[in-house]
């Protein structure tokens, strides 16, 4: 079978498991649940290091065509809100791993923090399912947003805000 319809076909069935198995959605005013995972760099990265920070956690992968076209925006808004804190969660245990995003990254010159999310467990703890999910924090840590889909800008503008 070839690797793309293999790596689809694992992701539908992973989809259609996780629906059964992960964790409620995150919903708006919940407190932000912390995590550690390690960046590109092979630093240890902390939710809870952006503290007094508003904070944007957007998850995502390499394949997926939405995310691509959302990255050039958060690369924008990243450069324009440094009052605020933008990381990307890759899901990496549905990806092609560690190698290819980095050359996403490279390829797309993103300067914000990128974590892999090697076994999901972040992505089962805020219940996402779908890619690119978003979800955004105010500066005491509640959930002020969650969206599902692609943003541009002036959307990352106004939730930042």
């Amino acid at each position: 079978m070839h690797r793309s319809v293999r790596m689809m076909y694992m992701l539908v069935l992973s989809v259609l498991l996780a629906g059964c198995t992960s964790s409620p959605p995150a919903t708006v005013d919940e407190q932000a649940v912390d995590f550690t995972l390690m960046t590109l760099h092979d630093e240890v990265l902390s939710l809870s290091s952006f503290e007094g920070k508003r904070v944007m956690l957007n998850f995502w992968a390499t394949w997926c065509g939405p995310c691509r076209e959302e990255m050039p925006h958060m690369q924008k808004a990243y450069e324009q809100h440094s009052d605020a804190a933008i990381i990307a969660v890759n899901m990496t245990d549905q990806d092609y791993g560690k190698a290819r995003v980095q050359s996403f990254v490279e390829e797309y010159r993103l300067t914000f923090p990128v974590v892999l999310d090697e076994a999901g467990d972040v992505a089962k703890l805020y219940g996402v399912i779908a890619v690119p999910t978003t979800i955004f924090f105010d500066e005491q840590g509640r959930i002020t947003d969650r969206v599902s889909g692609p943003l541009t800008t002036a959307q990352i503008d106004a939730y930042m805000q």
